[in-house]
């Protein structure tokens, strides 16, 4: 995710806001999550989407999802996005990828092409959450 950890300063308006960040690998997730904890953000990690499925059914307030699309298991981000829209229509989700697909899910709010800078992602998670 070649961007540097500088959070934007948003800490006070942002502290309330929770992001579920559904990522496999472990050091893309760790400098996401770290990144967006630095810029003030109620941070809940994912390693694949059966996880991502747990931490939502479990109840938890989740103000937007970032998930990558490729991921082991039995669903992957696309999957995971269809399974979010049935169940939390309003709940806005964001894809990541290497490449874009051929056709996004309908909740699908934004793309990134990885890797993204992570000031850009801030701004498109701050206008959605």
């Amino acid at each position: 995710m070649g961007e540097e950890l500088v959070p934007s300063g948003q800490a006070n308006t942002e502290a309330q806001r929770t992001v579920l960040i559904v990522e496999d690998h472990f050091w893309t997730r760790y400098t996401v999550a770290e990144y967006f904890r630095g810029s003030g953000y109620r941070v809940i990690e994912a390693d694949d989407a059966n996880e991502a499925v747990s931490v939502l059914a479990s109840g938890n307030q989740v103000h937007v999802v970032f998930s990558d699309i490729q991921m082991p298991g039995s669903m992957d981000g696309l999957a995971l996005a269809d399974w979010i829209a049935q169940r939390y229509p309003g709940l806005p989700v964001i894809l990541t990828s290497g490449r874009r697909p051929d056709v996004l899910p309908a909740n699908c709010r934004s793309f990134f092409v990885k890797p993204c800078s992570l000031a850009d992602l801030e701004r498109e998670i701050r206008r959605l959450a």
